[in-house]
């Protein structure tokens, strides 16, 4: 942590710069006295050229105290811990210390058992506090051209002091699609137990900063590494792709080359994404390292061709479905003899589909566009070539009418209530399709397909609104209840997110909603 000390007095200076120095050898976390200044402006200066993480300041001082300096900096940085120092024991200033939001009010002459007690105390909302800016900025330059969020160009500079860095983009294991046809993701909660064991992988590594990419089909990680170590970076890849397969889900991992500096970060996220895209296979973790140049030749995969195109065409017009689901299920096998990767076959079932919509009485364009979306989700979620296959057809079977609907849903309402009912009972947990998978012995691509059929909805869809309703229930029922404890009892630790989440769902804010039970 970088520290700020204010005082006119130099032997009081000398004094905290020794108490900063056995904190940090006595508990191994990085403090260091970055700046001093003698009064309030003085400081101010120095802040503007360079924030610190703390400021340690005396009360009394020329130009501008110690209060008027700590109403400044609640001001302006609200992120700095602000300790006020005082040879004098008055509650007037420790009134008007605490109105500043000042850590603490220590008085002369100082405990250094109580200074070591602060940095303690402010060491993790440090830590937290860098590491959401941090992951803002990255956030930020990755998606757009120019970072939002740098009020000072130290800000960025900070960013940039490491000797190089590496990006991962991993495969999401938990994404399903929303009413909007965008991958969403429950919560964050997948990244938490990986982010702690990130830095016992390699100590190359510096600092890391996890977040979800757009499209929530994956997320991104940004390391940045003290040396560029290729068999350290390796590690990392592997050590992730194993920590998110552990519930038997196939995760691939793509992984960049040294990075130079944050600002190339949005080409070389880019690049990560077109080669993730192009290579996951079903079934299949992988680790996928980008190389210097990209190969603008592609392994020949088996494609359509025009003969097979009218042999099908032919049987979709006798309605000779045999033949047809005949060779379906040959075409799979060859794609998994080749490992061809989801992306071809996503490609070529959209033919398939196209041709029978034309040659089939029951085309429907909103039946068609739900049915492109439900083959990219069973390619995504299978867990083999033989479940993607069999799924697919039945989807296909259900919306464009060629075999019953009834042949798949026999055994499959009472499994579904079964889950169901589960939901209902653990809305403050935060369920996964994977859990839920072992929990009933059922695979996620079945999963995904009960929650179609019976409920209309992706799993993410239909978890959601669940808690969404049950949040109405609480609010009518107890009106008195604050917000905060409402997102806790349907599965929300931050409340924002929920207000977020309820607004998309419901229309209006949490806020809106309770007052217009009151207005009735």
């Amino acid at each position: 942590m970088n520290i700020l000390l204010v005082d006119d007095e130099p032997i009081f200076m000398d004094k905290i710069k020794r108490i900063i120095a056995d904190f940090s050898l006595e508990s191994g976390i990085e403090a260091h006295v970055t700046t001093e200044a003698y009064n309030g402006q003085e400081a101010l200066r120095a802040i503007a050229h360079q924030p610190p993480d703390i400021v340690f300041t005396d009360i009394r001082m020329s130009n501008m105290d110690g209060i008027e300096l700590s109403k400044a900096l609640h001001k302006e940085w609200p992120g700095i811990a602000v300790v006020i120092i005082s040879g004098y024991p008055s509650f007037d200033y420790a009134r008007e210390a605490m109105r500043a939001n000042v850590v603490d009010y220590l008085l002369k002459p100082i405990d250094p058992e109580l200074v070591k007690a602060i940095l303690y105390q402010v060491q993790p909302k440090i830590r937290s506090s860098k590491y959401l800016h941090g992951k803002k900025l990255i956030q930020s330059l990755i998606e757009s051209d120019v970072p939002n969020g740098v009020e000072d160009p130290f800000d960025f500079r900070e960013m940039n002091a490491y000797a190089s860095y590496c990006a991962f983009v991993v495969q999401n294991p938990e994404t399903l699609y929303g009413k909007d046809g965008l991958f969403l993701q429950p919560s964050d909660h997948l990244h938490e137990g990986f982010a702690e064991q990130l830095p016992r992988l390699a100590s190359e590594l510096g600092s890391h900063w996890i977040f979800n990419s757009k499209d929530g089909r994956s997320f991104i990680v940004v390391a940045g590494l003290h040396r560029y170590e290729k068999k350290s970076v390796r590690l990392i890849a592997e050590a992730t792709r194993d920590y998110f397969s552990l519930s038997g889900i196939s995760v691939s991992v793509a992984c960049s080359l040294e990075v130079k500096s944050l600002t190339e970060m949005r080409e070389v996220v880019g690049r990560l994404h077109q080669l993730l895209d192009n290579k996951i296979v079903i079934g299949r973790s992988q680790i996928l390292m980008m190389q210097e140049e990209i190969s603008e030749t592609k392994p020949a995969y088996f494609q359509m061709t025009s003969l097979l195109e009218s042999k099908m065409r032919s049987w979709v017009t006798k309605k000779d479905w045999l033949s047809l689901k005949k060779e379906y299920y040959r075409l799979f096998q060859v794609w998994e003899a080749e490992q061809c990767p989801s992306i071809e076959i996503e490609t070529n079932l959209k033919r398939i589909i196209h041709l029978m919509e034309r040659h089939l009485q029951t085309f429907d364009a909103m039946a068609s566009k739900k049915l492109e979306k439900r083959i990219e989700e069973i390619i995504f979620t299978a867990a083999s070539y033989e479940e993607a296959a069999g799924f697919c057809w039945e989807v296909m079977g259900e919306l464009l009418r060629f075999e019953s609907r009834e042949i798949y849903l026999d055994h499959s309402e009472s499994t579904y209530k079964r889950i169901q009912a589960y939901m209902i009972a653990h809305l403050s947990d935060p369920i996964s399709l994977s859990q839920l998978g072992d929990l009933f012995n059922v695979s996620r691509t079945y999963l995904c397909n009960l929650f179609r059929n019976y409920a209309d909805a992706s799993f993410v869809e239909y978890f959601t609104e669940l808690r969404m309703e049950r949040a109405k229930e609480l609010m009518r029922s107890h009106p008195d209840i604050i917000l905060k404890d409402i997102a806790e009892l349907v599965g929300y630790a931050d409340h924002h997110y929920f207000s977020r989440v309820f607004k998309t769902s419901c229309g209006i804010t949490p806020s809106e909603y309770k007052q217009s039970l009151l207005n009735k």
